[in-house]
């Protein structure tokens, strides 16, 4: 169901070596102008197709139906010819069960989850996390269930014992608050799972010197991995369906499931 997410990862190394040839292979690019024309081509699609939105430029998701008790879905985009997760699935869900649960209050009402629509058919969706937060889940990892602070690739694969890229990978996975999130689409799914790469982020520790004199006092200690706080995702898709639920407890929010 899954296969690699590469679409960017071969337009940033197509943009690496037309600069490594630029900066090292002068001779050649004069004798070769066609060549040269290329790969600045390259540079600037790699570039143009790759840029990252800013917290600023995200919408809130607010649309959000109930399917059941502690259930619900939006969706973001066009999905009229997506083919979805739950489409593959050997039965409906069973609503009836569903509302036998507890009516668990929805888990995003004090912060909002937010998504980006790209240009170029892609699909970027923002989850916040707490700093106490803990990510359990995404099917079969074989380096545990634990996955915070990680970047996942979900793709059925047998590349490694984890990162996503093993033969059942689910993109789904659940919170020590309580809830859980299922991205219902059939794509391939890259997440990033609070890691702290975003400048624009409001809790991003304060920067420091990495080695400082002796001399001049650190505001505090350099973090090679600082904590992110937000679960965020990219589908190369025009659309996307998100299902959130919740629960009194994580075995609750499992069995929802």
């Amino acid at each position: 169901m899954y296969g690699q997410f590469c679409g960017n990862e071969n337009k940033m190394r197509l943009t690496a070596i037309g600069k490594r040839i630029i900066v090292e292979d002068t001779m050649i690019m004069k004798t070769h102008p066609i060549a040269s024309i290329i790969i600045v081509a390259v540079i600037f699609l790699g570039h143009s197709s790759h840029h990252a939105a800013d917290l600023g430029d995200l919408s809130p998701l607010t649309s959000w139906d109930k399917v059941a008790r502690g259930v619900w879905r939006a969706e973001m985009g066009d999905l009229e010819n997506e083919i979805r997760y739950s489409d593959l699935a050997a039965a409906p869900p069973r609503l009836k069960a569903l509302n036998t649960l507890s009516n668990a209050a929805f888990p995003f009402t004090s912060k909002n989850i937010s998504f980006h629509l790209d240009s170029s058919e892609k699909v970027m969706v923002r989850i916040p996390t707490d700093e106490d937060e803990t990510l359990y889940g995404f099917g079969l990892q074989l380096d545990g269930i634990k996955h915070s602070r990680k970047v996942m690739t979900l793709n059925v694969d047998h590349w490694s014992k984890g990162g996503g890229r093993t033969h059942a990978p689910v993109p789904f996975y659940i919170s020590s608050k309580g809830y859980g999130v299922f991205f219902n689409t059939a794509r391939f799914l890259k997440i990033y799972n609070q890691v702290g790469n975003r400048k624009d982020s409001l809790r991003n520790p304060p920067e420091v010197d990495r080695n400082p004199p002796s001399d001049e006092p650190q505001q505090g200690p350099w973090l090679a991995q600082p904590p992110g706080d937000a679960v965020e995702a990219q589908v190369n898709s025009p659309g996307l369906e998100l299902i959130v639920f919740s629960g009194n407890s994580i075995l609750e929010v499992v069995a929802a499931v």
